[in-house]
């Protein structure tokens, strides 16, 4: 009885050995299934730190110069609505589609409705000259590269590589 006993409480010992070696250890595979492009930085951005980067930005558009609320909707589907309340009922609404191009950022628009202010053609860098210029001081004059767009939990995520 008392050598089951001593069989039991080793096994029960190396379990818990084994578990807290597998949890302590980093993985050989290199890293969990959330780092997708492997820069060497990141940026994320909420829903209301690009709201706020847009109505900041919005200073530079004499054109909509008029816009009372600024809101932002980051879509699992890769899609950044942004919405420009003008008035009491009023209110434009676009969804830009941020891609990498040449191992930088472009906002492409992708849906904006006719004659609404936000149809005009600068509408993307209401979101794209605030993000370069975050991804620029991020680098810090080094070479990079954007080398992945997450866009989960309502955070647009750039992953970014610097190079010396």
């Amino acid at each position: 009885m008392r050598a089951l006993l001593n069989i039991l409480f080793g096994a029960a010992c190396g379990v818990v050995a084994t578990v807290l070696v597998m949890t302590l250890l980093p993985s050989p595979s290199g890293g969990n299934g959330d780092e997708a492009g492997g820069g060497n930085a990141r940026l994320a951005f909420d829903e209301d730190a690009l709201a706020a980067m847009v109505t900041k930005e919005l200073l530079s558009f004499p054109a909509l110069s008029g816009v009372r609320a600024v809101s932002v909707t980051v879509q699992e589907t890769g899609l950044v609505d942004v919405r420009l309340v003008t008035g009491p009922t009023t209110q434009s609404t676009f969804s830009v589609d941020p891609e990498i191009v040449d191992g930088r950022l472009k906002m492409e628009l992708r849906a904006a409705a006719p004659g609404d202010l936000a149809s005009f053609v600068g509408a993307a860098a209401l979101l794209e000259i605030p993000l370069a210029a975050r991804v620029e001081a991020l680098a810090d004059g080094f070479d990079y590269r954007l080398v992945a767009i997450q866009t989960t939990h309502h955070r647009l995520t750039l992953e970014v590589a610097v190079h010396d």
